[in-house]
């Protein structure tokens, strides 16, 4: 069997920021379990509600707290439920330490590939595409020293099958066609969201998403 060959390499790294780049999918968990437990006035079991949040990571945060509050039977609005995980996120994200142990060598290697690739073509850019808000981004990036990594940042704005609007906006900002482009990401959700334009997507899961399947039609 021939391998297949792409007509146009891809020059555009478009890149997820939490769970791909920093594993922080375990503090966003934490907070959204301190979040639970406040509404609920009780604890619950870590290794439970971890199983739950997995299902979700990738998602648009009002649907998790949709989804959270639908199995918790909660009684507060999915805003204020957000809300209160915000609060506990930034919190732990806060910790400069916390965030800077959670790199992912392999992929911070593998966008320093990338960009020298671009020094010798001169041609290409990297780009964070994140649906985490500024200050995340910020929190992240002055932790991590990766700023320099990219040469854009498209933040805030959902990522999904159904509405792929970040990677959109990436590709409006760069004026880049789907097929120049090479996104990394470690979730279902946003693997749909780069496909759903067409962008090759590599999948690089993490111990919350590794678990996740594709649904496939008929």
């Amino acid at each position: 069997m021939k391998p297949e060959y792409l007509t146009i390499a891809p020059v555009y790294l478009l890149c997820d920021m939490d769970g791909t780049l920093v594993d922080t999918e375990g503090l966003k968990d934490e907070a959204l379990r301190r979040a639970i437990a406040d509404a609920m006035g009780t604890d619950l079991d870590p290794e439970e509600q971890t199983r739950l949040y997995s299902q979700y990571v990738g998602m648009p945060g009002i649907d998790i707290a949709r989804a959270m509050i639908r199995h918790h039977r909660l009684t507060v609005s999915e805003e204020v439920l957000w809300g209160l995980r915000e609060k506990h996120r930034r919190a732990l994200y806060s910790d400069v330490e916390a965030l800077r142990t959670r790199m992912v060598s392999p992929v911070v290697a593998l966008v320093e590939r990338f960009r020298e690739g671009i020094l010798v073509t001169g041609k290409g850019r990297t780009i964070l595409v994140t649906t985490a808000g500024d200050d995340q981004v910020h929190a992240v990036l002055d932790a991590t020293k990766l700023g320099h990594l990219f040469d854009l940042v498209v933040s805030g704005r959902e990522k999904s099958r159904d509405n792929p609007a970040c990677y959109r906006a990436a590709l409006e900002a760069c004026g880049a066609l789907p097929e120049e482009c090479l996104a990394l990401e470690d979730s279902v959700a946003g693997y749909e969201a780069a496909r759903s334009l067409a962008i090759p997507c590599l999948l690089l899961p993490n111990s919350y998403t590794r678990h996740q399947r594709l649904e496939t039609g008929p």
